[in-house]
């Protein structure tokens, strides 16, 4: 005998318990420049690992930099998913160049 649907729990991203809007936004915003932060570092990175700039021994902080900002974004993304927020992806801007 199946229960009455009044009985089941919400699945998880129908929950907004005191989860303002603005919050959420913030959260999203906030884990898009984490990524754009991310990509720099890696392009910072992969620039100073290059065979005429001589700098490799640069290279593996920047790319330490750009992993922890890549798992501190992760991290915001998965409370965003845990608190019942929407994720909403924004376009990431290619890091400049200096040519």
């Amino acid at each position: 005998m199946p229960l009455p649907s009044a009985t089941l729990p919400a699945p998880p991203s129908q929950l907004r318990q005191s989860y303002h809007p603005d919050c959420g936004a913030a959260i999203n915003s906030h884990f898009t420049l984490e990524l754009h932060a991310s990509f720099v570092c890696l392009n910072a990175a992969i620039y100073l690992y290059r065979d005429d700039v001589a700098l490799k021994h640069f290279s593996w902080i920047f790319a330490r930099r750009s992993l922890a900002h890549s798992d501190w974004a992760q991290g915001l993304m998965r409370l965003q998913n845990q608190r019942g927020g929407r994720l909403n992806f924004q376009d990431i801007r290619k890091p400049g160049s200096d040519n």
